[in-house]
């Protein structure tokens, strides 16, 4: 009889261990499943950020886009920025011109040598419903043979940081 006793005692303590263990594994399980969430949920908001930058960089380099065809238009098309002779305070720069309804306004002007000469030009473009804004560049040298545009265009309608893409052609 006390050998009955003994061994349901042993019985119970044993069951005992092994319900411990049990809820070890349990607690390890749920603690590794709620990590691999937590990572999980660390990368979905990490590539919402991306796709977000990446939109407002594509928005930045379309009105770059959009305003070096405007400006290289006005130059080869319409001859905006033709010199009239070789003294470059002789050179006729329009104070704004228009293109596709909007319009591009002179902001400063410099003078850097005998040679060239570089104006620089400012727009606020609605791109597909989302503010915008752009730079324009036009630096003429050697009486108007070469010509250089860099065009810089800016996404506005964020809370983030602005991004800019610029474009350079030179011809």
């Amino acid at each position: 009889m006390l050998k009955k006793i003994i061994k349901k005692i042993n019985n119970q303590k044993n069951n005992q261990e092994e319900k411990g263990f049990v809820i070890l594994i349990a607690v390890v399980v749920s603690s590794l499943l709620v990590s691999i969430g937590f990572f999980i949920a660390d990368i979905s908001v990490k590539e919402v950020g991306l796709s977000f930058a990446g939109s407002e960089s594509q928005i930045a380099f379309y009105v770059a886009d959009s305003s070096l065809e405007c400006a290289l238009f006005q130059d080869l098309r319409v001859e905006s920025f033709k010199e009239k002779s070789l003294d470059t305070e002789d050179i006729d720069y329009p104070s704004s011109f228009f293109c596709n309804e909007t319009e591009f306004i002179i902001d400063e002007r410099e003078t850097s040598t005998e040679t060239s000469a570089t104006t620089f030009y400012t727009a606020n473009l609605d791109l597909s419903g989302r503010a915008s804004y752009t730079t324009l560049e036009i630096q003429k040298r050697n009486s108007g043979l070469e010509t250089t545009i860099v065009a810089r265009g800016f996404n506005l309608e964020t809370g983030q940081n602005i991004v800019e893409r610029a474009l350079q052609v030179d011809y």
